[in-house]
C-alpha cells in the first residue's frame, strides 16, 4: 500500500474523474421499512450495515501520482446525515410516494 493510501481501481478512478459541480457523481440507496423508526435507530442501522465496511470509512485522496483510499477515524453519521428538518421532509415525500404506487 502507498504511503497516500490504498491505491483506486481504475474504474473509481474513472468514476472520480466524471464528476463536476453539474455531473455529481453519487451513489444513492432507499431503505423500505415496515415502520417508523427513531433517528439513533437509523444511524444504529447504518452504523452496523454499511460502516462494517472499510469503503464506508474511507475518503478520496487526489496526488499527483493518482487517487487513493485514505482511512479515516470513523465518519460519524452526523456528519453523513442530512439535517433533521431536511430529512423529515424527505422521508414524508417518500412515503406519499410510496402509497400512490
Amino acid at each position: 500500500m502507498s504511503t497516500h493510501g490504498e491505491p483506486m481501481s481504475g474504474v473509481d478512478h474513472a468514476w472520480l474523474r466524471m464528476e463536476s459541480d453539474s455531473n455529481l457523481m453519487m451513489i444513492s440507496g432507499v431503505m423500505i421499512l415496515e415502520k417508523p423508526i427513531t433517528r439513533s435507530a437509523l444511524e444504529k442501522l447504518i452504523t452496523e450495515r454499511l460502516l462494517k465496511f472499510a469503503r464506508f470509512r474511507q475518503l478520496v485522496v487526489e496526488h499527483a501520482n493518482g487517487a487513493f483510499w485514505k482511512s479515516t477515524p470513523i465518519l460519524t453519521l452526523k456528519i453523513m446525515f442530512m439535517s433533521s428538518a431536511c430529512l423529515a421532509m424527505v422521508l414524508t415525500m417518500i412515503c406519499r410516494h410510496s402509497r400512490q404506487i
